[in-house]
């Protein structure tokens, strides 16, 4: 295995820059040389703002804005979060922040391989095992990729928010929020709270669907049990092992104070656009009320009702922001992996510390369909509450602070 390892790395050494070359020397084995691999990794299957546009340090990602079929590794199937891209791009535009989401192109092929074989995809579920046309369209989304075994994430379209432990540097969401925390080092944000000094946030941006809405009683959640991890090896998300709120309060604090202003009138919009009676119906809590947008802990009992934990009801958390242990092995959400100080640590070359904060964020259909019209451009109401929604965020991490300090899992 050694001599396959040097052998390759000559040959990189051969061909690469002398940047790129220069991170190379030294390897001596196959961890190390999986390590070296964001050095030369790159993605283009992505867009991405990660460069000197960024002017403070706000990332949004958007993971799931195409079809995915990731049961070739033990994953997950899904169907695309519908403008969740759109509204990462938008809100980093407003702010100067910085974006990583799947190209267009991307989205679209994926999409061109589901209804090839599946006219009607929206009838194929994502739960349970497909039959018939269903089987062959998410069989499809796997045909013309090279095999599981190649690493190289531009031929294979992964769940970059479901990842095993050993398959977190080998995709290019990972380079890119790599890339776009050493901009934030340079970036300037302001006096009052230099960059140089915060750990920078996060927001990974998912789409839930109205009846999980419903469920939740809210369709604005919020997890952040990534950014809480203080032991690796014991995370249990439900019981809280492993974890300590505390780091992530402060956060969800500032969010509360400078989002739930803007996320109270878009409530007052759809209650406008869909009717009370609609809106009762279709995203009512399981007591009947219509959901709630505001800054809040998803429970799956339609208690749903702020940013603080309620100790009492932690084995109805439904939205962590970290996967710990599925089917015995630990899966990395996104927010997980922009937090993980242990792993930032293991790059050598050009290392950046990681995220101090991050936070996922799961919308509700209705929620993304008012700000959105079904081609991508904002509506009347986008146009209105987007930038507003963006300069929430921004508040919420001067407010916060999110120093390195609190993202210590180590």
């Amino acid at each position: 295995m050694t001599r396959t390892i040097n052998a390759t790395l000559a040959l990189l050494l051969a061909v690469a820059t002398p940047t790129v070359a220069r991170s190379l020397r030294g390897i001596t084995g196959d961890h190390d040389f999986e390590r070296s691999l964001l050095s030369v990794y790159e993605n283009d299957r992505l867009v991405t703002k990660t460069d000197k546009r960024m002017k403070q340090c706000v990332v949004f990602t958007a993971p799931h804005n195409l079809f995915l079929n990731d049961e070739i590794t033990g994953g997950r199937r899904k169907k695309p979060e519908i403008h969740t891209d759109q509204l990462a791009k938008d809100m980093a535009k407003e702010i100067h922040g910085g974006y990583i989401t799947w190209k267009r192109e991307e989205r679209d092929a994926a999409a061109k391989k589901f209804i090839a074989k599946q006219p009607k995809p929206w009838l194929c579920g994502v739960k349970g095992t497909p039959a018939g046309n269903c089987k062959k369209a998410w069989a499809a989304l796997n045909s013309g990729r090279s095999t599981v075994s190649n690493r190289d994430g531009n031929y294979l379209n992964r769940d970059v928010n479901y990842l095993k432990d050993s398959e977190r540097t080998h995709f290019g969401f990972m380079r890119a929020l790599h890339t776009a925390k050493r901009r934030c080092s340079s970036a300037t944000e302001g006096k009052s709270v230099p960059l140089s000094s915060v750990g920078g946030l996060h927001v990974d941006v998912h789409g839930m669907s109205d009846n999980t809405a419903g469920q939740v009683g809210q369709h604005f959640v919020i997890g952040t049990r990534a950014m809480e991890t203080t032991i690796n090896s014991k995370r249990q998300p439900q019981s809280g092992v492993g974890y300590k709120s505390t780091r992530s309060l402060k956060l969800r604090k500032a969010m509360a104070e400078n989002l739930n202003g803007v996320l109270g009138q878009i409530c007052n919009k759809l209650s406008h656009k869909f009717g009370t009676k609609t809106v009762k119906k279709k995203l009512g809590s399981n007591k009947g009320r219509p959901a709630e947008c505001k800054v809040a802990i998803g429970y799956d009992n339609g208690k749903s009702t702020g940013w603080a934990y309620k100790s009492s009801e932690k084995s109805h958390l439904k939205f962590l922001g970290d996967w710990g242990k599925q089917k015995g092995e630990f899966r990395n959400s996104l927010s997980r992996i922009s937090t993980e100080k242990a792993l930032w640590r293991s790059y050598r070359r050009g290392a950046a510390k990681p995220f101090g904060c991050a936070v996922q964020v799961e919308l509700s259909t209705q929620f993304r369909t008012l700000l959105y019209n079904r081609d991508g451009s904002k509506t009347e109401v986008g146009k209105e509450f987007v930038p507003q929604l963006a300069r929430g965020f921004a508040k919420a991490l001067k407010k916060a602070g999110c120093t390195q300090g609190a993202a210590d899992t180590a």
